[in-house]
C-alpha cells in the first residue's frame, strides 16, 4: 500500500455513520408525514363524493317539491370514519322575485383526532312552471 492510504479511521466512520443516520431520520420524518396528509385527503374525499351523491339525488328530483321537504340530517359510516350530512334549501326571492330561485346547501363534516372538518356544497336550482305547448 502507498504510504498515507490505510483506510477509514474510526472518527471518519463514525461520522460518515451518523450523517447518514441524520439523513434517514429525515426521510422517515417525511413518510410518516406523507402518511397522515394522504388519510386527511381520503377523508375529504370521501366526503365530497358523499356531498355530490347527495346534490346529484336532488338534481334528479322534481325541483318544485325541494323547497317543501325537510331534509333529516344524516349519519354515514364509511372507510371506518363518522360523517355527518346536512342539507338546507333556501328559496332565494331576494336574486330575482319572479324566478324561483333555489339554494340548496350539502354539508358534510366529520370530526378526526379532535378536530372538526366540513366540505360544503351549494347549487341552485330554478323551478320553471311551463304552460301548455302551443
Amino acid at each position: 500500500m502507498a504510504q498515507g492510504q490505510q483506510g477509514f479511521l474510526m472518527l471518519e466512520a463514525l461520522t460518515a455513520s451518523v450523517v447518514v443516520s441524520v439523513a434517514v431520520l429525515a426521510i422517515a420524518g417525511l413518510f410518516i408525514l406523507s402518511l397522515q396528509v394522504n388519510a386527511v385527503a381520503a377523508d375529504y374525499t370521501a366526503a365530497t363524493n358523499l356531498a355530490q351523491e347527495k346534490m346529484e339525488l336532488l338534481s334528479a328530483m322534481d325541483t318544485s317539491a325541494l323547497p317543501s321537504i325537510v331534509f333529516a340530517d344524516e349519519e354515514i359510516s364509511l372507510n371506518n370514519r363518522s360523517f355527518h350530512r346536512q342539507t338546507t334549501v333556501v328559496v332565494r326571492k331576494d336574486l330575482d322575485p319572479a324566478a324561483n330561485f333555489m339554494q340548496v346547501t350539502v354539508q358534510v363534516s366529520w370530526i378526526e383526532a379532535g378536530k372538526s372538518f366540513h366540505v360544503s356544497l351549494l347549487k341552485y336550482f330554478m323551478h320553471t312552471v311551463f304552460s301548455q305547448y302551443p
